[in-house]
């Protein structure tokens, strides 16, 4: 979950990722498992993960969210 300046170079957070993940179409879900510092992304017109879109699209990161949240805590 690591990320460096070299190769993995993201707006929110250089050095570490959100641990739990989550791809719907075009949609990708970077959260923390306790639902917060979500990162929305559109991989059809964003594929660098540049631009996080989840204060823009409030609706998608939230369903996103959620789900990713079930799942996570569905885990034994």
């Amino acid at each position: 979950y690591g990320r460096n300046q070299q190769s993995f170079v993201y707006p929110l957070a250089p050095d570490r990722s959100p641990p739990v993940a989550l791809r719907d179409g075009r949609w990708k879900l970077l959260v923390h498992a306790d639902g917060s510092h979500a990162e929305l992304y559109d991989l059809k017109s964003d594929r660098a993960e540049q631009i996080n879109l989840a204060g823009k699209e409030t609706a998608v990161a939230r369903r996103l969210t959620r789900t990713a949240i079930n799942w996570r805590n569905s885990l034994p």
